[in-house]
């Protein structure tokens, strides 16, 4: 073979070469019969993006959106608990958007009924309600078979209306002050309802707080708060506790002189009198009354208490409570408040259910007393 028929013939077989390589590279690429290298890992489905968890209190929002609380009012329509709960209620619907608060009155036995039913209620947070502090503070002490709920477990809410209790005396007795009060050396009467109850109970205990030199005798009968201020004027007793909006008024027509008070929130009080809420003014009280004071002080600071059943989940809790704590810094609803002579405390829940505990964690002496005066 020649030299050009021989170099022709090595580049047909080259070029025949090249395109055998061509052909089985392309088919690798189709999806031929040829696969990869194995790295001895299996591969892993790509992970799916999970939607962001919603916080607790964004859990809470959502489920009271579109529902309806039933708020119970634990006495009757037409008093001061009724009525402040009525001013409520449109403004916690306005810190919750979309919720309705609907009021319903329980009463009987002084809240007791009321306090009984809240207990009972589902706890699903769209039941609850307000009570007495007084009352939820004292009942478990008497061992009344009515009181069917354990106040320790029931959810505390808050306070939004504070108390004061202040112990006036008629004009003409002859006490201008507490030094007065507890040297005076006559009989001392006060009116009632009846033997039982919290203002019955927290008169005792703050009989026992500042003692007089003769024994103070209760007059039973008088239904309501009007009557026993009636038969105050009427000279037929002489002692009056009650709330500021009852007592200032008859202060200042001069009917009654103010002896003491337990007020947070004094309001129109006037200044020279004995405040027991102020640490620096209870150098008056003996010290055998003291423990008597301390119940009387949780009683007063326990307020007008907003509870729930007990198990109602945590941050349902919370978001309730915040929205009350809302509705106590609302301008317009304290405005309307002061109007009605209600004071505002907006107290928390937690500082609440501690002023009740006080009162159940008396000495043995200071229990005893309040069973004994139911």
């Amino acid at each position: 073979m020649g030299t050009k028929k021989r170099m022709s013939f090595i580049a047909v077989l080259l070029l025949a070469f090249a395109f055998l390589v061509v052909g089985c590279s392309s088919q690798n690429e189709s999806g031929g019969d040829a696969k990869p290298p194995s790295t001895g890992e299996a591969k892993q489905p790509a992970a799916e993006k999970k939607a962001p968890e919603k916080s607790p209190m964004e859990l809470a929002e959502e489920f009271y959106k579109d529902k309806t609380i039933n708020f119970i009012i634990s006495f009757p329509t037409g008093g001061g608990y009724d009525s402040q709960s009525r001013l409520m209620a449109p403004y916690l619907e306005k810190y919750l958007p979309g919720t309705k608060v609907a009021v319903e009155n329980i009463d009987g036995g002084s809240g007791l009924t009321g306090t009984n039913r809240i207990w009972e209620a589902k706890p699903d947070g769209l039941t609850f309600g307000v009570t007495g502090g007084g009352g939820i503070a004292t009942w478990p002490l008497v061992d009344d078979p009515a009181v069917k709920f354990d106040t320790r477990k029931l959810t505390y809410f808050g306070s939004l209306f504070g108390e004061e209790r202040i112990l006036s005396v008629r004009n003409g007795v002859g006490i201008n002050n507490v030094e007065d009060f507890l040297n005076y050396d006559k009989e001392l009467k006060q009116a009632f309802k009846a033997k039982g109850g919290a203002n019955y109970i927290t008169s005792v205990l703050m009989w026992s707080m500042l003692p007089t030199k003769k024994p103070i005798k209760g007059i039973f009968g008088y239904r309501k708060s009007s009557e026993q201020m009636l038969a105050l004027e009427r000279g037929e007793v002489d002692l009056y506790l009650g709330s500021g909006p009852n007592t200032i008024p008859m202060v200042k027509d001069g009917k009654v002189t103010p002896v003491v008070a337990i007020a947070e929130h004094p309001g129109e009080l006037p200044d020279d009198v004995t405040n027991l809420w102020n640490k620096e003014e209870r150098s008056v009280v003996p010290e055998e009354g003291i423990p008597y004071m301390k119940a009387v002080i949780g009683i007063v600071g326990a307020g007008r208490p907003y509870v729930g059943p007990p198990g109602i989940p945590e941050e349902r809790v919370k978001f309730i409570e915040e929205a009350l704590q809302k509705v106590a810094k609302d301008p317009d609803f304290r405005e309307k408040a002061a109007k009605m002579g209600s004071v505002v405390s907006g107290m928390k829940g937690a500082a609440t259910k501690q002023s009740v505990m006080d009162v159940l964690d008396s000495p043995e002496n200071v229990k005893k007393l309040i069973k004994e005066s139911n």
